[in-house]
């Protein structure tokens, strides 16, 4: 038996929090996209990692798309903001810091926003059996 701390999936995370004020959040393009409406695409940007035994720090890269740009911007700057409040209501979820605000990129497919923030979960302990 080991007992060990292990961090949780900071996409999974994400994505349930952002999924309470958005339509559609996802961690890749899903198959057959139109492309027509908005949509959050999540992604793990890697990030330091484990810094104490307790708190992982992740990087989560935020691209956002929307036929209309001000839709895209407008999307955008209040998932960033949404991501800042969710360390505040969260208990063992912490900022660590934005990389940049949401910077306009567009793409083949449309208008598009992306940013990268730093955000810190705790660990929790969990037993492992051995087989």
């Amino acid at each position: 038996m080991a007992e060990v701390l292990v961090a949780p999936d900071p996409l999974l995370l994400a994505r349930a929090w952002l999924l309470r004020y958005f339509p559609r959040v996802e961690v890749g393009v899903p198959d057959k996209w139109a492309w027509n409406d908005l949509l959050i695409v999540l992604s793990n940007t890697g990030g330091p990692g484990e810094y104490d035994r307790v708190l992982s720090e992740s990087r989560l890269t935020v691209e956002v798309t929307h036929p209309r740009i001000a839709t895209a911007s407008d999307a955008a700057f209040k998932c960033l903001a949404l991501l800042q409040e969710w360390t505040r209501q969260t208990d063992g979820v912490y900022w660590r810091g934005e990389y940049g605000h949401p910077a306009y990129q567009p793409t083949d497919t449309g208008p598009a926003y992306i940013f990268t923030v730093g955000i810190a979960f705790k660990s929790k302990p969990v037993t492992i059996n051995p087989l």
